[in-house]
């Protein structure tokens, strides 16, 4: 990635992969990671170096100080969960980009990806959730679509292969 050199480890610690640190960042990923193909292990890489080209350690700080700092308000919770929301769909359009993928190739290398994997204490756990929740991994589909579909709109024809 244009001479990014970021470490990969693998933990039993965590179940997704995710950036960790701020000024010498890496990336953390399950040990279910190994059972991965290539292309859903680099699509997922891809994902993970968006966040960091992006600076979103340094977001992700200054939006905890911000909740530390207004934890009653609930527009800074709000505002959090929007700024989030959108660094993954930016880390999507990045990975989208990035690997030369249409929008379904890579829509259906993540649905590939998801799978149930049990962590070191024996409980299944998604090996790529994305997010906490089902709805937010439903929400990051959503809007990959319809960005397709805006994209077949505007440059007409579902000829496109989006």
């Amino acid at each position: 990635m244009q001479g990014l050199r970021v470490p990969v480890y693998c933990s039993n610690d965590v179940n997704t992969p995710q950036v960790s640190g701020i000024f010498s960042p890496k990336i953390l990923v399950p040990r279910s990671w190994r059972n991965l193909s290539e292309e859903q292990q680099q699509t997922i890489l891809t994902h993970e170096l968006g966040h960091i080209k992006q600076r979103d350690p340094y977001i992700t700080l200054l939006q905890t100080v911000a909740i530390i700092v207004h934890f009653y308000n609930p527009l800074v919770w709000i505002l959090n969960h929007r700024m989030n929301y959108y660094s993954e769909m930016a880390c999507d359009d990045y990975a989208i980009a990035a690997r030369g993928m249409s929008r379904s190739d890579y829509l259906e290398n993540l649905l590939s990806a998801v799978g149930d994997h049990q962590n070191a204490r024996g409980s299944l756990i998604p090996i790529w959730s994305f997010s906490d929740t089902f709805d937010k991994l439903k929400s990051r589909f959503q809007y990959q679509i319809e960005i397709a579909d805006q994209i077949r709109r505007q440059f007409g024809g579902s000829h496109l292969h989006l």
